[in-house]
């Protein structure tokens, strides 16, 4: 931290120190960084959503986790004779990563999948990152596609994950109650594919953007 007297240089949120009117990223004594420009507090969540929205955000330099996952699926029924053919919806898929984002210029711009088997989609710089597709029913899983290549950003720990199968039965009179694909999503039951018999509710995606700290 810098101070001039007591009075602690603002560090967040604006730049703090400049050298006439050009702002200083990064103080060193010597080979010691002693001063580091932090656009946001630490581990600040700047998207978090699972409701049909799309949200943009600058993207200063940093490190942040990205997270996207498609909506679940449909569930299906099916009679053939005495028998029924029940199927749960299969879940959506997911896609995360650390990024390190270089200079001041970005944007990102991300979609959630609020409906069944509607995608969740992350874009910066006006391409589309990655696509964490929804589920369908049954064995109709989720998928990823991505593109990484963006200018002035870098990906690393990606994960890029199918969504799971719903469950089916098949019995003689009826009933069976199947379950939906389980979620992908490292955040919670986001994606999940819907339930059969009672149909129970399939659930959203989500988009999910944290600052993880300045570089």
């Amino acid at each position: 931290m810098l101070y001039k007297g007591s009075q602690k240089i603002q560090d967040t949120g604006s730049y703090g120190v400049y050298k006439g009117s050009q702002a200083i990223r990064k103080i060193y004594k010597g080979s010691e960084l002693v001063y580091l420009y932090s656009p946001f507090e630490p581990n600040t969540v700047l998207i978090n959503y699972s409701s049909g929205t799309t949200q943009s955000r600058s993207l200063p330099q940093g490190q942040y986790y990205v997270e996207v996952v498609g909506a679940g699926g449909m569930d299906a029924y099916g009679q053939e004779g005495y028998w029924a053919r029940r199927q749960g919806g299969a879940s959506g898929a997911r896609f995360s990563a650390t990024i390190d984002v270089t200079g001041d210029n970005h944007t990102i711009s991300m979609t959630c999948g609020a409906s069944y088997g509607v995608a969740s989609t992350l874009n910066i710089d006006g391409v589309t990152v990655a696509t964490a597709r929804g589920g369908g029913t049954y064995t109709n899983v989720g998928t990823v596609s991505t593109n990484l290549n963006v200018s002035g950003v870098s990906f690393s720990g990606t994960t890029s994950r199918n969504g799971n199968a719903g469950q089916e039965t098949y019995v003689y009179g009826g009933g069976g109650s199947p379950s939906g694909g389980a979620s992908v999503s490292s955040l919670g039951n986001y994606g999940h594919g819907q339930s059969n018999n009672p149909q129970g509710q399939y659930t959203n995606g989500v988009i999910y953007l944290k600052f993880i700290k300045a570089i």
